[in-house]
């Protein structure tokens, strides 16, 4: 996805994740892998069949593109099934009671 125009987004992305260990999923901006540059998460290995589901708002500027990232953090693999995808939104207002807006 890339950003027509400067503003806030809302983002979501929903993962299938087949045969895991504990896995990191993150949403980042022009493909910069790095804690400042998206939204992270990790979660552990409870069932074979996993879908991880993550959203926020995100400041993207016009050009900016957003992509998918997984991070296992073992040797025992996995697969990316076919119901994972990524959305936004761009935002007309954003307002709201909380830590950074």
């Amino acid at each position: 996805m890339t950003a027509a125009l400067t503003g806030e987004y809302f983002v979501s992305a929903n993962v299938e994740i087949n045969h895991f260990e504990p896995v990191s999923v993150a949403v980042v901006r022009n493909s910069n892998v790095g804690l400042s540059s998206g939204m992270w998460q990790t979660f552990g290995a409870d069932a074979p069949t996993r879908c991880l589901t993550m959203s926020g708002l995100m400041h993207m500027y016009a050009g900016d593109f957003l992509s998918l990232w997984v991070r296992d953090h073992s040797d025992s693999g996995y697969t990316v099934g076919r119901q994972t995808s990524l959305a936004s939104t761009k935002l007309d207002l954003v307002s709201g009671f909380g830590s950074g807006l």
